[in-house]
């Protein structure tokens, strides 16, 4: 058997092909829908989310999870998803700026560290660090 602590690509999920592989986290997909049901149990202001994530296949699974949640809510909606290439900060700037011109104050950020500094100090000369604005963050960062 081969145990493996952050391996949370959905692909292996198959017992038919991975018979003996099994995990102590959950996969990309059960984190992706309770993101959603976190942000349904907030209420207030928190209905319409903004996303912005890698293109990755991470980021890709976990975001088509999260539409897929937010399409069955009462509640919660993504109005805007914008993504940037892995290595092309000059695209991380401008998706950044997207959400800064949007009218939403919620952000779900599915990126990596290495991305994280170019995108706070982007977040921040645009005034998206604030009082008025809530980041979220999934696992990518750790």
């Amino acid at each position: 058997m081969l145990c493996v602590v952050r391996f949370t690509a959905e692909r292996t999920r198959s017992r038919c092909r991975y018979p003996y592989f099994t995990r102590t986290y959950p996969s990309d997909a059960l984190a992706g829908q309770l993101l959603i049901q976190v942000l349904e149990s907030l209420q207030g202001n928190w209905s319409n989310v903004a996303v912005i994530h890698v293109l990755d296949e991470y980021a890709n699974g976990y975001v088509a999870v999260m539409e897929r949640a937010a399409s069955r809510s009462q509640y919660i909606r993504l109005p805007l998803v914008v993504s940037f290439g892995y290595s092309d900060t000059d695209g991380l700037k401008r998706a950044v700026a997207d959400l800064a011109n949007s009218p939403y104050s919620v952000f779900v950020a599915i990126v990596f560290v290495e991305h994280a500094e170019v995108m706070f100090r982007e977040a921040e000369r645009l005034g998206m660090r604030s009082s008025e604005t809530q980041w979220i963050f999934s696992d990518s960062l750790t």
